[in-house]
């Protein structure tokens, strides 16, 4: 017990909302487990086999098998939810004894089709130094936290401790699922994935000693080439030193003339400067003469005066105008006023018209109301026989009069109706009243016959169980004594055979054997190895057999890969390289060299890619600015179109003023010939003479026909003639103002048709040029890049070829190496003993150890039978003391049966009497509730017939009543709101606003003669205004072409001060002195550019990989090598250590299991057909890589009887089969669960019989009894049969078991019971 505080221990398991168990608080099932036995008892369908899968999951995270789609949780349909959440605890002590609790929750959510489950959260909470630490992760970090706290693999937790009762039987299963679980028990997986990464690190670490050898050949040569270039760059750097010497002087003698040459051509440019500022002004001169031209062309009335006057005129006018302007808006705000006043007056005109035909309407409604409500009066009174009603039209007091009468009467009537009504109410209670009496007695009656006649049922049917029992029974004191006798007997053979044997002695000759092979073994050991050491060098030979062979092999594959290269290094190189040469380095030197000139190219490539984009992205906008101003242009031609016709503007606007000019004349000469013949027309009337000649008439006719003739003119042809000459005149000022606004779009169209869209149009041109040309370039570049990348992809291609050319010389000399050092292990080694003798001497040892191997296994045989035969006396003695105490209580049961079956008799007579006794007192009562009840349902009828016609009769008379109240309010609220004198005052109103409305017309028409006039008037000065505007401008460039022209006279002035032919000599002597320099210049920078290029070649050279630190490589992998050879020879020992250990552990893990599995069938299994079981493991060795092979075992279960072994799986029968599997479970628990006491049989009871299902509980007593002092062991034992809970319970060590319950429409309980409630 020293290593107690290493063992796990679980102390309670908190169940909720999983499976049948509730997911509400008051609904979790708490479970306590006791040291050393928890019993758990229950119905099938109750819950108990959950606890173990709850177990399960809390400890290795697993689901039980067919859990998935949200088994696992409480069906949310069940309680009417739509999510449900199980959660499961368990508080645990962990191996260093801290009190642990584990915490997992999961959620069922029901989807429309399915029922989803998910996992929500995990956690583990310890105290350790009375501090509490969570872990809170996911649930695989959760799994490993309990599987290390608990103190054993996943595997045992899964097959051996919480094994679920459907993959209980996985001992008896084929072979491939029973080798995977054993694999896992015995965590073979791990050991054997060892192995293999030690097979195949060594592997690997050979393969690695072969390419450092080789790396170390190339960078020794790598090492020597890079001292050979180091030498050759310092000559190089001298001689780039005398070259920048000579550069330095040519400079100096060069510096003096560019500085000369510079200030010429200084002078040049401001030379050069003002021949482009006099072209400028020349130009600029011209376009302003030419814009001088158009403006005098276009001015009808040129001023005359000064710049000054002019502007001085032009703002007097722009002054008048807007007073002109100022003076049209007043009269349109008039107009305005005006005509929202004439919509307002409008409007209340249709306003009151509307209130008008309202009032008229209502009027005509109130006489038609008065005449329906007098007739109606006068139509009740007719029905109700009032007399005195009044005359046909009614006044309000004899209204009010005559409706106080009609609520007397429909008072009095209803009175009448509630006193019949309430007269049959009565009636009916009394008779109801009876009726409930009779229906009470009937009752009482029925009730006391059916209960009695159930009694009697009851009571024979009881009796007849006690004659069925009684007769099971039978006497039974014969068999009694039979039973006694055999019972002491027995118990005497059990003492005999105690005192016969001594099992203390047999164990200590067992221990003494164990010694004893102990030694034989180690023996055995010693002489393999000596065995092994004389077989290395039969093995050493082989080795160098096999090297010269692949030797062979490597040169006829090297002779092969140099033919197959030669064609395609001759077209790469030119020549064939030297068997001796680096074939490798130059082909990587060539990629190097390949690669820099296709990145150069493909540099340039990409940046007239980028210029050609940019040119492509200038061009499109430029196109689309052209296409956009000539839309544009296009846009302001069609609008001038419009407005011109095919005429210019200039011709159109003439056109138009003579036009207007003709249309004013025309009104004002009709306008004018109104007032002469109105004139006129009272001058004739006057002097009755002739208005032009002044003669008089000869006769009244020829007066009357001139009165007529200008009357006729002066009223119809004048006033028909001047609105239409108005209209026109107005039609063509509207288009002349139009002209004139078309002005600014003119001159813009005539910017774009000359400057703007052919500038545009070179831009585009001239993109598409230099486009064009870099489209040429890049293809070019395009064809050199893919001629480079096909020469990089064949060097490329040839690379890993020369690699094995380089490699297999390597591998050559490697070769010729080991040879050399297998020839030199053959020359010694100690050859005193033959490997025939010493496989003889571990032949005998072997023998030896074997033969003591058998005694032991007799031994124990011996053991095992003797304690065999003493557990079937001590079960034969307990069998017969139960069968003693069952016929002690059938005895005692009988007598109590025989009595109460009398008790019985006498009251089934009792009953049969009072039954018939109530059947002759229900005739009477019945006939009398007929008779009630047809009485009841007649006063029924007749008192709904009374209601209903009494009921019409007043629902009459009330709606008349509320129809004449109805008709008097609304009469008395027309009379009292005034409508009639309202009707008589929006007459008056509607005269008065039709008055107005004719006065607001009138001074709307004045207002809109005097607008007319003014926007003539306005347009007049607006012409004058744009002429007196030409003419500044005129001016303007008048003032400006004399300015320019007098900077023309001095800057040509200042050109001719200068000269040129006074310098021209002197600055071609100078350039043909600064040429002659700066070729030489040239030349000794070219030298000095060769000489830097041959220093930067042989710098990169140096910091090529191949070269940089090649002697630090060079050192770094020679110990490289040295260590992976030592490392390589190490593995080898750890893998043959490693697999000799795997393989010791296994057999005694083994020996182990099958000592246990024997002890434990012999004492539980009650059949003589098989003495014992084993689990045997048939191994194998694997043949895969060089180190040696791999040892594979296969298990299978057997039954032994006597000396015959077969196989289990398939020849057992289902009692057999769970007997052995939980045998099994049981010994690899006690096996494999030192750190966790705790195993859980779920139903072990299942197919077995009644002898098997004692042993099996006298079996696990035993080791409950065994295991008692070991306070972590836990036993849980599940299950329904209650006798075998109950042998289980006489052991002593369980003072109560837990009882799991489920109800029809309930969730399953967990309840805490003692012993004694067994029999409940």
């Amino acid at each position: 017990h020293g290593h107690e505080w290493r063992m796990s221990s679980v102390d309670k398991l908190m169940i909720q909302g999983v499976r049948s168990f509730g997911p509400a608080d008051e609904q979790k099932a708490i479970i306590q487990f006791f040291s050393p036995l928890t019993l758990i008892t229950g119905q099938n369908g109750a819950g108990k086999t959950t606890i173990i899968e709850c177990m399960k999951y809390i400890t290795t995270g697993d689901l039980p098998p067919n859990s998935k789609g949200g088994a696992f949780v409480h069906d949310p349909k069940l309680i009417g939810e739509r999510e449900v959440k199980g959660v499961v605890k368990l508080r645990f002590k962990d191996m260093a004894g801290n009190l642990t609790v584990c915490h997992r929750m999961l959620q069922s959510v029901q989807k429309p089709r399915k029922i989803e489950q998910r996992t929500l959260d995990a956690s583990i909470e310890r105290i350790v130094d009375g501090t509490k630490r969570k872990i809170t992760s996911r649930c695989g970090e959760i799994d490993r936290e309990m599987i290390d706290s608990l103190g054993v693999s996943k595997a045992i937790l899964n097959h051996v401790i919480f094994c679920h009762q459907e993959e209980s039987h996985w001992p008896l299963s084929e072979g491939k699922a029973l080798k995977s679980k054993f694999d896992e028990i015995f965590a073979s997986t791990r050991y054997t994935k060892a192995l293999e990464s030690i097979k195949k690190f060594q592997q690997e670490q050979t393969h690695e000693c072969k390419v450092y050898d080789a790396e170390l050949h190339h960078l020794k040569k790598q090492k020597e080439k890079a001292e050979e270039l180091q030498g050759t760059l310092r000559d190089f750097q001298q001689k780039v030193d005398v070259s920048k010497a000579e550069i330095t002087r040519i400079k100096s003698e060069v510096s003096p003339l560019e500085e000369r040459l510079q200030e010429l051509n200084d002078m040049y440019e401001q030379v050069t400067t003002l021949e482009r500022r006099i072209a400028e002004l020349e130009s600029g001169k011209k376009e302003l003469k030419r814009s001088q031209d158009e403006l005098a062309r276009k001015i009808e009335h040129q001023f005359k005066g000064t710049i000054e006057e002019l502007r001085h005129l032009y703002e007097e006018h722009h002054s008048q105008l807007e007073r002109k302007g100022q003076e049209l808006r007043e009269v349109e705000r008039q107009h305005v006023t005006v005509c929202k006043g004439e919509e307002d007056i409008k409007n209340q005109l249709t306003d009151c018209l509307q209130e008008h035909g309202r009032l008229q309407t209502e009027d005509k409604h109130h006489r038609h109301r008065v005449q329906s409500r007098d007739r109606r009066i006068h139509t009740l009174a007719d029905q109700l026989k009032l007399e005195d009603v009044g005359s046909a039209s009614l006044s309000p007091r004899e209204v009010k009069d005559f409706l106080t009468r009609v609520a007397s009467v429909r008072k009095t009537k209803e009175e009448s109706a509630k006193q019949e009504k309430q007269n049959y109410v009565t009636r009916e209670r009394e008779l109801q009243s009876h009726l409930n009496d009779l229906h009470g007695n009937l009752a009482r009656l029925e009730q006391s016959r059916k209960m009695r006649g159930k009694t009697v049922e009851e009571n024979k049917r009881k009796m007849a169980e006690i004659s069925r029992e009684l007769a099971s029974l039978g006497s039974g004191g014969a068999a009694l004594g039979g039973i006694e006798r055999d019972l002491g007997n027995a118990t005497q053979e059990l003492s005999e055979h105690r005192a016969a044997v001594d099992v203390p002695a047999l164990e200590r000759a067992l221990a003494a054997l164990g010694e004893e092979k102990r030694r034989a073994d180690e023996r055995v050991s010693v002489l393999q190895g000596e065995l092994d050491r004389i077989s290395q060098q039969s093995r050493t030979w082989g080795a160098l057999e096999a090297l010269r062979r692949d030797k062979s092999g490597k040169e006829e594959q090297y002779q092969n890969e140099t033919e197959a290269l030669e064609a395609e290094l001759l077209s790469l190189m030119g020549c064939m390289p030297g068997a001796e040469e680096n074939l490798e380095g130059r082909m990587t030197e060539m990629e190097r060299s390949k690669a820099q000139e296709l990145k150069r190219i493909v540099e340039q490539f990409r940046k007239d890619s980028s210029q050609l984009s940019r040119l492509t992205a200038q061009r499109e906008e430029a196109t689309k600015q052209l296409s956009a101003k000539r839309n544009k242009m296009e846009a302001l031609q069609a609008e001038v179109e419009d407005v011109c016709g095919d005429s210019n503007y200039e011709e159109a606007a003439e056109r138009l003023q003579e036009q207007v000019d003709t249309a004013m004349e025309d009104y004002s000469t009709v306008k004018g010939s109104q007032s002469f013949f109105r004139r006129s027309l009272e001058k004739v009337h006057a002097t009755k003479k002739c208005p032009l000649c002044t003669r008089g008439f000869s006769s009244d006719s020829g007066l009357e026909l001139t009165i007529r003739s200008i009357t006729s003119r002066l009223n119809e042809s004048i006033p028909k003639l001047l609105p239409q000459l108005n209209d026109k005149l107005q039609s063509l000022q509207e288009k002349q103002k139009l002209l004139q606004q078309l002005r600014p779009k003119i001159e813009e169209l005539t910017h774009l048709r000359t400057v703007e869209v052919p500038e545009l149009e070179s831009v585009v041109e001239e993109r598409r040029k230099r486009m064009e040309a870099l489209q040429q370039e890049a293809k070019k570049a395009e064809e050199e890049q893919s001629r480079l990348r096909s020469e990089l992809e064949r060097i490329r291609a040839l690379q890993p070829k020369a690699m094995r050319v380089s490699q297999l010389q390597i591998s050559l000399k490697e070769l010729d190496q080991k040879i050399s050092v297998e020839s030199s292990k053959l020359g010694g080694g100690d050859t005193s003993r033959s490997q025939v003798t010493v496989r003889r001497e571990l032949q005998d040892a072997q023998m030896k150890a074997d033969e003591l191997n058998r005694k032991m296994d007799h031994k124990r045989q011996e053991i095992s039978s003797n304690q065999q035969a003493l557990h079937q006396l001590e079960n034969t003695v307990h069998s017969l003391k139960e069968q003693k105490l069952k016929l002690q209580e059938r005895l005692q049961k009988r007598q109590g049966l025989v009595a109460k079956k009398g008790e019985l008799a006498a009251e089934i007579d009792t009953c049969e009497r009072e039954i018939k006794t109530d059947a002759h007192k229900l005739g009477p009562v019945q006939d009398k509730i007929s008779q009630l009840e047809e009485e009841k349902r007649q006063v029924i009828r007749d008192r709904e017939e009374t209601e209903a016609l009494n009921r019409v009769e007043i629902d009459r008379l009330r709606a008349s009543e509320a129809a004449i109240q109805e008709d008097t309010q609304l009469i008395k609220r027309y009379t009292s709101s005034g409508a009639e004198s309202a009707l008589q005052r929006c007459v008056e109103r509607l005269g008065e606003l039709q008055r107005q409305s004719g006065e607001r017309g009138q001074e709307k028409r004045e207002l809109e003669e005097r607008t007319k006039a003014l926007q003539k008037q306005l347009a007049n000065a607006k012409v004058r205004e744009h002429e007196l505007e030409d003419n500044l401008q005129l001016l303007r460039q008048q003032r400006e072409v004399q300015e320019k022209e007098a900077e023309l006279q001095r800057l040509r002035e200042d050109l001719r001060r200068r000269g040129l032919d006074s310098y021209e000599d002197e600055y071609r002597r100078l350039q043909r002195e600064t040429d002659r320099l700066r070729k030489e210049q040239a030349r000794a920078e070219g030298h000095k550019l060769g000489q830097e290029d041959q220093v930067r070649h042989t710098q990169r050279e140096l910091q090529a990989d191949i070269y940089k630190e090649a002697d630090s490589r060079h050192r770094d992998m020679l110990i490289t090598l040295r260590t992976t050879q030592m490392a390589t020879t190490d593995l080898e020992k750890y893998y043959k250590a490693l697999d000799r250990a795997i393989t010791r552990y296994h057999k005694l893990k083994m020996e182990d299991i099958n000592k246990i599995i024997k002890e434990l069938w012999i004492k539980t299994y009650r059949g003589g057909d098989i003495d014992t079981i084993e689990i045997r493991s048939d191994d194998e060795m694997e043949e895969s890589g060089t180190i040696r092979a791999r040892r594979v075992y296969h298990y299978r279960v057997v039954m032994i009887k006597g000396e015959t072994v077969l196989d289990m799986r398939g020849r057992c029968s289902a009692g057999q089969k769970v007997l052995a599997s939980l045998i099994i479970r049981l010994a690899l628990a006690e096996t494999f669960c030192i750190n966790c006491g705790l195993l859980a049989l779920d139903e072990p009871t299942t197919n077995l019989d009644r002898e098997n299902v004692e042993g099996l509980a006298q079996a696990l007593a035993d080791i409950v009894k065994e295991r008692s002092q070991q306070k972590n062991f836990q036993l849980m034992v599940i299950t329904h049969d209650e006798a075998f809970v109950e042998l289980l319970g006489h052991s002593g060590y369980a003072d109560w078991f837990y009882r799991v319950s489920k109800e029809v429409g309930e969730c399953s309980r967990i309840r805490r019971c003692s012993f004694s409630g067994l029999d409940h």
